[in-house]
């Protein structure tokens, strides 16, 4: 089981001034909805290389899996097809 990952940032920056966004923000969207980070790209030449785990060592946490590079030409269909098979 993973562990529970508080998202504070909306909080931080906007708790006083907007309250609800913060809530949210921080409790429904990172909260309930996303509770998984999938890195993926775009691109004419370059592959992901090293992009997903650099972004994950850095944010400290989350549930990373592994990501995609599509090519610069990629097709609506051809991501939802992708987005589709990760379900």
């Amino acid at each position: 089981m993973s562990e529970k990952i508080v998202q504070t940032a909306g909080r931080q920056q906007l708790g006083e001034f907007a309250p609800m966004f913060a809530h949210l923000n921080d409790d429904v969207l990172f909260g309930e909805v996303w509770n998984e980070e999938i890195p993926f790209c775009t691109s004419g030449s370059s592959g992901i290389g090293s992009s997903g785990k650099n972004l994950e060592e850095n944010a400290g946490s989350g549930n990373w899996l592994e990501g995609a590079r599509f090519g610069a030409d990629v097709t609506s269909e051809e991501l939802e097809s992708w987005i589709n098979g990760l379900q």
